[in-house]
């Protein structure tokens, strides 16, 4: 009688077919639990738990590259130092060559440049701050302060073509301040003037200035105000 089971093997070879079930389901149990990298512990690949089998070589900052190449630099001209000193020489300072005469080949021309210095008679400095400011005619802030720092370029070359126009105003109407002589008034075009001599400010250290509506409408920067004002303040002698 024919003793086979449903998938018609003979009863002999059922149980080596089971035994070789066991055998592949124990492999592919191994294989899926996977190599730990190099530990050989066989915990990784498959489930995703692995630490190191398909990683990469770990990537370092170039800054860690950096101070890496520095300490070893560092450590190999200290370990040089140490060795010429076991051999009892001194680490000196670099020789340098010579700076070589002018030549006398080329052609002689001569150079003629305003970049010299200048001898001077000992003279007192008188320094002022600044202040201009201006009411505008429209509606806005209520004043504008010219002699304001600013970093913003446009606006800078603005204000000092403002403060020019608006000084030598005050220069041609204060002539008992300013005297005659413009070219004893240094001004920067912003908040600091130098003198060679002191201004008349009636014994004050302050004084302030104004120009009105219809003094404004004399020039086409100052047509927009309604006013303009300037302090004088001194600050201080420079000799």
């Amino acid at each position: 009688m024919d003793r086979s089971g449903s998938n018609n093997q003979p009863l002999g070879q059922r149980g080596q077919g089971r035994m070789a079930a066991l055998d592949a389901d124990k492999q592919r149990s191994a294989g899926g639990r996977g190599g730990r990298g190099g530990r050989g512990r066989g915990r990784g690949g498959g489930r995703g738990r692995g630490r190191g089998g398909n990683r990469g070589p770990r990537r370092t900052s170039p800054g860690t590259t950096t101070s890496a190449e520095k300490r070893r630099k560092t450590q190999k001209l200290e370990e040089i130092k140490k060795e010429m000193e076991s051999l009892g020489l001194e680490v000196g300072d670099p020789h340098l060559e010579s700076k070589a005469d002018p030549g006398e080949v080329g052609e002689k021309i001569r150079v003629l440049t305003n970049v010299y210095g200048i001898k001077m008679e000992e003279k007192t400095v008188y320094r002022y701050d600044i202040t201009i400011s201006a009411v505008p005619k429209k509606k806005g802030p209520a004043r504008i302060e010219f002699t304001k720092r600013t970093k913003d370029d446009c606006v800078v070359v603005d204000r000092r073509d403002f403060c020019r126009v608006a000084f030598d105003f005050f220069f041609e109407k204060e002539k008992a301040v300013f005297g005659d002589n413009r070219y004893t008034l240094y001004y920067d075009l912003q908040s600091i003037l130098y003198t060679l001599f002191q201004l008349s400010f009636e014994g004050k250290d302050e004084q302030k200035f104004q120009l009105n509506k219809e003094e404004c409408e004399r020039h086409k920067l100052l047509q927009d105000f309604n006013r303009v004002e300037v302090v004088f303040a001194f600050t201080r002698l420079l000799i």
